[in-house]
């Protein structure tokens, strides 16, 4: 759109300035609530627009043979498969922040799982909001992400944290079959299976000392906002995947700045 010549009038040369901005200026499409924007902006985070990033990695049909029948132990060829899609995925909505000139991305949702029936695809889909801080000067190319939210993202700079980046661990677990005997002498009683109880612990250590490996390696002072989730019968009827997600951050400040609440009265009587 072209803005038409204005006249000498005070009134016609603003209406054409403001027209020539509006054609240099797009509005943000975000994910973030009214409050979250807000709460944004008092930290002096601007919002540039939503970003994606994707990943579907190919399994091994044989993956889940590799284990045998009898074995408990981690399929690692599958768990590097769940891994290397939360990474590349991550990775890619990083890169597109950065094209918008972002410093992070906030609020972060992971979509995952199986896209094909046979369960060899691995597919994760990464969505969060770019923004871009009013504190950074010129050449700054850092660009955290998190999977908090906006109101998150406020507290912890209020308490003196910056937010590192997303940190995961993941872990697929084979759960051995039981020999014949032992299920029978199992149907008519009420038990603990500690071959499963068992399987699950194993596969939560595992999960939780990546996560942590890859906050040491961002040397973070601590992970926030963890989320754990197990799911069973995805890669099979005796394959356990445990993952856990969470955002590192580091103190920025001298030292950790208490946050006082505030007592909010209702006075509408409602």
């Amino acid at each position: 759109m072209t803005t038409p010549a204005a006249s000498g009038h005070p009134a016609d040369l603003a209406l054409a300035a403001l027209g020539d901005a509006l054609q240099d200026w797009a509005a943000p499409v975000t994910s973030l609530s009214v409050d979250e924007a807000i709460l944004l902006d008092q930290i002096g985070e601007q919002p540039l627009g939503m970003v994606t990033g994707a990943s579907v990695v190919a399994v091994s049909g044989l993956v889940r043979l590799s284990a045998g029948f009898t074995e408990n132990r981690e399929l690692t060829d599958l768990s590097a498969a769940l891994e290397a899609s939360r990474t590349h995925a991550v990775e890619r909505l990083a890169d597109q922040a950065r094209s918008l000139g972002a410093d992070g991305v906030v609020g972060v949702s992971l979509d995952g799982g199986d896209m094909s029936r046979d369960g060899n695809l691995v597919h994760l889909v990464a969505t969060g909001t770019a923004v871009r801080s009013r504190d950074h000067g010129p050449g700054w190319d850092g660009c955290f992400t998190a999977a908090l939210s906006g109101h998150e993202i406020h507290l912890l700079s209020r308490a003196g944290y910056l937010p590192l980046g997303i940190v995961s661990g993941v872990c697929a677990y084979h759960v051995g079959r039981r020999a014949f005997s032992d299920w029978a002498s199992s149907v008519t009683v009420n038990q603990e299976m500690t071959v499963y109880t068992e399987a699950l612990y194993a596969a939560r250590e595992l999960a939780m000392t990546r996560l942590q490996d890859q906050a040491l390696a961002l040397q973070a002072d601590g992970v926030v906002g963890v989320t754990v989730a197990e799911r069973s019968g995805v890669w099979g009827a005796h394959v356990i995947e445990f993952s856990c997600i969470g955002t590192a951050v580091r103190l920025a400040a001298d030292q950790h700045r208490p946050l006082h609440p505030r007592l909010v009265i209702d006075l509408a009587g409602d």
